[in-house]
Order: C-alpha cells, then sequence, then structure tokens
C-alpha cells in the first residue's frame, strides 16, 4: 500500500529553535531603546513576551506589538531591523535532513502548535500548514489529525505521521490508524508502544514513504 501524505511536526522535527543567549537577547532589545535593563525588568518583559509572540501574524507584526507596548522610543524605521533581529534570535532552523523529506514524492503537510509565521521561507509552498487557527484543537487531541485527514482528504490507512514526541505526536496518530514515526536523532528513547517505528534521520524516512 502506497504512501500518499506525510504529516509532521515542525518544532523538533523538521527545525529546530534559534536559542539566543539570554543576556545577549536582552542587550540587543536594550539596543532597541526597550527598558530592559535590571532582573526585574527583565522578568517582567519574559512574562509578557508570550502574549505578543502568540498573537503575532508575522515578525513584522511581533515587532510592531512590541514596539508599541515596550519601546516606545523606537523610530518605525527601525521596526524591520527589530523584526529581523527577533527572528534571529526566536526563529528556527532547518535542520540538515529536512529538505530529503520533503523530497519524498507523497503529499506533505505539518501539525503543528507553533504560529504560520514561524514557517515563512522554511517550507516549500507545496507543503500544507495547520496551526490552531486552523484546526481549533492541539495535539495531542485527536480531532486535530482528524482535521488534516479531512483537508487533505487523506486515507488513514495511506498517511504517516513523523514527530520527536511520542506521546504528543504519536499516539494519537496510531490511535486513528496512521502510521507513527518517531524521529529521534539522538537515540535517547529506548522504550516505544508497540508499532510505533524509530528512525535518527529523516534520510530514512524513504524507507516507509
Amino acid at each position: 500500500m502506497g504512501i500518499d501524505l506525510i504529516i509532521f511536526d515542525f518544532s523538533g522535527t523538521l527545525a529546530f529553535i534559534n536559542k539566543a543567549n539570554r543576556e545577549d537577547f536582552f542587550a540587543g532589545l536594550a539596543g532597541f531603546d526597550f527598558d530592559v535593563h535590571g532582573e526585574a525588568n527583565i522578568k517582567a518583559f519574559e512574562a509578557v513576551l508570550p502574549q505578543f509572540f502568540n498573537t503575532a501574524g508575522s515578525w513584522q507584526d511581533f515587532a510592531e506589538k512590541l514596539s508599541f507596548a515596550c519601546s516606545k522610543n523606537l523610530d518605525n524605521s527601525r521596526l524591520p531591523a527589530l523584526a529581523a533581529f527577533l527572528r534571529a534570535s526566536m526563529g528556527f532552523t532547518l535542520y540538515d535532513d529536512a529538505q530529503t523529506a520533503f523530497d519524498l514524492p507523497a503529499r506533505k503537510a505539518i501539525l503543528t502548535a507553533g504560529n504560520r509565521f514561524l514557517t515563512d521561507g522554511l517550507v516549500p509552498k507545496d507543503v500544507e500548514i495547520f496551526t490552531p487557527a486552523e484546526t481549533t484543537y492541539l495535539k495531542p487531541d485527536p480531532r486535530a489529525f482528524i482535521f488534516v485527514l479531512e483537508k487533505m482528504e487523506a486515507d488513514h490507512q495511506k498517511t504517516i505521521m513523523v514527530g520527536d514526541e511520542v506521546e504528543r505526536d504519536l499516539i494519537p496518530a496510531k490511535s486513528l490508524g496512521i502510521k507513527p514515526i518517531l524521529i529521534d536523532r539522538k537515540n535517547e528513547i529506548e522504550k516505544l508502544p508497540e508499532k510505533i517505528i524509530k528512525i535518527d534521520s529523516l534520510e530514512k524516512l524513504n524507507r516507509y514513504a
């Protein structure tokens, strides 16, 4: 039976987050006139950061929201530079083996809890992106997977789910009859539920797709 659809998790599966050094990150923000001097101000900023990030529609939008709320002196002409700084500090980079997964002949989709803009410029245009904005459900809720299957008009028996988290990505997929494949690059997970396949590189996905 051929595979028609591959559903990927994004963070930890196809890409890793760019984690800037905390000190360097806040030093960079200070350069954009954010009041992040002293631990108290830094912790206050860290407390509100997620709400702006989670409601942003793009890196530019994220920069604008932050600037409006936290950097009263930032000139609008510097917003693109702030957006680039935020992307470099908080964005994602594809793993070296991600392109081999994108090159597979099956249709491809990403089911992620993150913002859609996090995939901008990283994922080919023929890969469908599903976030909570579309599904209204978060993994591991099986309804998130069902939403993808229905929108893609895919047969669960001809679908693979690839993820790096057993409980969130693979067990719910398995419960729906989707073939579950764990990507475990560091070979850290030894005991797996029955019928979950483990690979250490996306280059090995072609054995199953």
